[in-house]
């Protein structure tokens, strides 16, 4: 009777939450490394958060769908950070950036759950309709005790020499999930282009390369894309599946 009870008590709380909460849903490519991500970001710093401020809060709960996006909960939240650490693109020793609610009427499924006191890096990006920064779930930013090897790449680029940029990414089979080993890789780079193969594991790497478009061709006549923003960065393809096995 006890466990009866409780059971209802808790589908009381789910319809409770679905009817006073509304849930925006968005879709998140998992972020590449921090060689990768510090260059896409227009603001890389680790700071503290001092306070967070849900514009949501204040919002009617009847609002439609429609009305709730028009009003952007994506960017509701307003965090402000006491910067320790100023890697790109932040000069204030104090700075706010946007990201999405999660409640308690709303919830952005790419919203990153700031809390005070606590403290990150961050890799923020500017909006396209203001000059806001923006970060989310989608992003690189974490915090500051999952970030040792972000923290070493950003902290390293002070005194890095690199000229040259990496590309890389490992090669599979889709039909048994296996890397593909000693296959021809090529980069193209406008009339320029390099070969490599790919290792064991499926694996291949191109250094040294200028900042740039490219296009990565493999033997089965796949293209993809890579840019390279900056050369002490690099462009990571991350795991490719490619129909030609070996």
């Amino acid at each position: 009777m006890r466990k009866a009870s409780i059971l209802i008590i808790f589908a009381g709380l789910v319809v409770f939450v679905l009817i006073n909460v509304r849930y925006i849903s968005g879709s998140c490519i998992t972020p590449g490394p921090p060689c990768q991500e510090f260059w896409r970001a227009n603001a890389v710093f680790a700071g503290r958060v001092i306070s967070v401020t849900d514009d949501t809060a204040k919002w009617p709960s009847n609002l439609s769908y429609q009305e709730l996006n028009k009003l952007d909960p994506s960017t509701a939240v307003h965090v402000v950070f006491d910067v320790s650490e100023p890697f790109r693109g932040v000069s204030e020793s104090k700075i706010e950036v946007l990201t999405g609610s999660r409640g308690p009427k709303v919830w952005s499924s790419e919203a990153f759950d700031f809390r005070v006191g606590q403290e990150y890096i961050v890799y923020a990006s500017r909006l396209t309709s203001r000059p806001d920064l923006y970060t989310s779930g989608c992003a690189r930013t974490r915090l500051i005790q999952n970030a040792a090897e972000d923290l070493a790449y950003a902290r390293s680029l002070a005194t890095s020499t690199a000229t040259g940029a990496q590309i890389f990414g490992t090669v599979f089979s889709p039909i048994t999930q296996k890397p593909i080993s000693g296959i021809q890789i090529s980069l193209l780079l406008g009339q320029k282009s390099w070969k490599t193969k790919t290792n064991s594991d499926g694996d291949f790497v191109f250094t040294g390369k200028p900042v740039g478009d490219y296009q990565v061709l493999l033997p089965s006549g796949r293209q993809i894309s890579a840019s390279v923003l900056d050369v002490k960065g690099c462009a990571c393809m991350g795991k490719i599946p490619d129909r030609l096995d070996r």
